[in-house]
């Protein structure tokens, strides 16, 4: 599956924001770091907070998903519940890559 490119470009004068959710906590705080080296202000929560957030406030979503627990398949429940424009970066096992781009694209 070629995934090709995507440039991001924004007319608005603020900096992009970046939600990171699901993990743990200091995985989320290394992965803010890195984004916000980016040039990225960053939002982090839990994966049983998300819905406190709307992913469509933010130019990116780093999803930590885990498909061996619930709060996994809560994040991709989210992330899919309305067909959201905002770009996904979703890091997980290399097990459970398959299902979870599956779930992205709206397969069955």
């Amino acid at each position: 599956m070629d995934t090709g490119s995507v440039r991001i470009v924004t007319t608005d004068s603020r900096d992009p924001v970046a939600l990171v959710v699901g993990g743990e906590q200091l995985l989320r705080r290394g992965i803010m770091r890195y984004v916000e080296k980016l040039g990225f202000e960053t939002t982090s929560t839990t994966a049983r907070s998300l819905e406190e957030h709307s992913p469509e406030e933010f130019d990116l979503v780093v999803a930590l998903i885990d498909l061996d627990s619930l709060d996994g398949y809560s994040i991709l429940e989210a992330l899919t519940r309305n067909q959201i424009r905002t770009p996904v970066v979703v890091v997980g096992r290399r097990a459970s890559r398959g299902k979870v781009v599956e779930k992205l694209l709206g397969w069955p």
